[in-house]
């Protein structure tokens, strides 16, 4: 059965603390903690004000960005199965929209069937009605889903449990099989 399914951006599809690490090892001989740099605070006590505000700034600015490994190819194949698709992110519309978009272009997985959503730093909350299910590397966003979105997904390799009622995926493998699951059952 036809799912409607939403993604976040940063960490999720795109793997933006990758580029942040790299950004900041390069400009900065500084070397970030893969499994702490997505930890709120963690960037301002590593980095002064000026680094902070620099590395954000290249990052989400940044048409260029890698994707999670296997995000493309699951990615290509939760669109041949027919779901509704969305990104949604915390990412300013003007030029969010526009970065989102080119950089799935280049992955080669752009379609119009992919609604893209910058919240413009608004909870996600009011732009995930209607959705089955939703996946975010910040397990704050999914709790503040409960009760608008069935099924929340977490989505990190550095956690080895989620809350209660909030699914733990570590890869992309894990998040398609997560998805086919929840096909079936609907």
């Amino acid at each position: 059965m036809k799912l409607r399914i939403g993604f976040d951006f940063d960490n999720v599809i795109a793997n933006t603390n990758r580029a942040k690490r790299e950004y900041a090892a390069k400009n900065f001989g500084i070397y970030l903690d893969s499994r702490k740099i997505g930890e709120k605070g963690y960037l301002e006590e590593t980095l002064n004000e000026q680094q902070v505000k620099e590395l954000k700034s290249h990052v989400y600015s940044s048409f260029n960005l890698k994707s999670f490994y296997g995000a493309i190819k699951h990615m290509k194949k939760i669109l041949e199965k027919g779901h509704d698709t969305t990104i949604i992110s915390y990412r300013r519309r003007n030029p969010g929209n526009k970065i989102i978009k080119n950089n799935l272009i280049d992955w080669g997985i752009y379609s119009h069937e992919i609604m893209i959503i910058c919240t413009d730093n608004r909870p996600k909350r009011k732009f995930c009605y209607r959705l089955d299910a939703f996946f975010d590397d910040q397990l704050d966003n999914l709790e503040d889903l409960k009760g608008e979105v069935k099924h929340r997904v977490l989505f990190s390799p550095y956690f080895n449990e989620a809350p209660e009622r909030i699914a733990l995926s570590k890869s992309w493998k894990e998040n398609y099989r997560i998805i086919q699951k929840l096909s079936r059952e609907k």
